[in-house]
Parts: C-alpha cells; sequence; structure tokens
C-alpha cells in the first residue's frame, strides 16, 4: 500500500525545519533515506512514512537550534 501525500509532505516538511535531506524512493519497497547533506551516507532509512515521521520529529527535539 502506498502512503499518502499528505503523510509525505508532512514528512518533507519536518525535514526541510531539521535541515536534513530525505530522498523518496524511486519505487514502493525501497526505503526512504535521510542524510545530513546531498551524496553523504544516509543516516536514517526506513520503509515506512510514520517511521521517518517518528523519526525526524525526535531530531527537531533533541537536536540544538
Amino acid at each position: 500500500m502506498l502512503p499518502r501525500s499528505a503523510d509525505i509532505g508532512h514528512a518533507m516538511h519536518l525535514a526541510q525545519q531539521a535541515r536534513v535531506f530525505v530522498q523518496k524512493p524511486r519505487r514502493p519497497g525501497l526505503p526512504f533515506s535521510v542524510h545530513e547533506r546531498r551524496n553523504m551516507p544516509p543516516c536514517f532509512q526506513t520503509l515506512h512514512v510514520s517511521e521517518l515521521t517518528r523519526y525526524l520529529k525526535q531530531r527537531l527535539l533533541t537536536v540544538e537550534k
């Protein structure tokens, strides 16, 4: 089952706030990847948007501004 576009949009908004780059999968079954900067190895990977959102929210709470 594909995630809702609103859920993906919310995750992308959180990524922008956390100042990270999220690479969306090219096709279903591949993971979302979170990168500190482009062309760097991923610091987090998940198959589910809910886990991605949870990680980004936690990152926003723990990273100093």
